[in-house]
């Protein structure tokens, strides 16, 4: 990361040889837990039914939750270029209205320990960002990344009055729902266990990853030699 800026075939590219290995793990069904990943790939481009992203869980809560049906999306710069929310939004209720600003800083900024509530560069940053939306008069925000959600106190601090939408929360509640509606859940009594596959060095994984889990159970590395043979091949090919 940041994927924000990186082109479409990149990221195609990370996500499929992604999901080539936890499919060959044998898992059920996969989520794209990036707001970049989840506006660019689809079910049909890697033709594979059991996966799901982020996008429509939050478009469908910030509809329910908006009174006035002025919607407002944050993102990278590649998930708002894509227009991505606006389009399932407006599939979802034409009469909404929406609204998007990329926040490129963001992301980077949170990977790099910036996170804190009363971080006076994390609050600058949100203020150049997010509050323009305001004049719009938008009630609901779509935190379109899923770093976002750990800045979501400070981002009320900004503009107190907005619904925020947790695309990492709403997109749990979905697939829960999901399973349960297509009888994958799990009959063990037990419980389940998490492992962290990781495309580079472990370590530097295990720090960052505590801004989002505090500590996780187990982290393995695998190789990043298919994905540097599929971006040389589309640097190749763009010559």
């Amino acid at each position: 990361m940041p994927y924000g800026g990186k082109s479409c075939e990149i990221i195609t590219c990370y996500a499929r040889e992604s999901i080539e290995f936890l499919n060959s793990i044998g898992v059920k069904l996969i989520i794209a837990a990036c707001g970049t990943v989840s506006t660019i790939i689809s079910k049909s481009d890697l033709g594979i039914s059991g996966l799901h992203g982020v996008v429509e869980p939050s478009c469908l809560a910030a509809i329910k939750a908006s009174k006035n049906l002025k919607i407002g999306v944050i993102g990278t710069e590649r998930a708002i270029k894509s227009k991505k929310y606006e389009h399932v939004i407006k599939k979802i209720n034409p009469n909404a209205q929406v609204y998007q600003k990329a926040c490129p800083v963001l992301a980077p900024l949170i990977e790099n320990g910036f996170a804190q509530k009363n971080n006076k560069n994390l609050i600058s940053i949100i203020n150049i960002y997010i509050k323009p939306l305001l004049k719009f008069q938008i009630d609901t925000l779509i935190l379109g990344c899923t770093h976002y959600p750990i800045i979501k106190n400070t981002i009320s601090k900004v503009i107190p009055k907005i619904k925020l939408i947790d695309s990492g929360k709403e997109t749990a509640k979905f697939i829960y729902t999901f399973l349960k509606n297509n009888n994958l859940t799990s009959d063990r009594k037990t419980e389940g266990k998490i492992d962290f596959f990781v495309s580079d060095l472990p370590e530097n994984f295990s720090e960052s990853t505590q801004i989002f889990f505090g500590n996780f159970f187990s982290k393995k590395q695998i190789t990043i030699t298919k994905i540097q043979v599929c971006m040389n091949s589309l640097r190749t090919s763009e010559k």
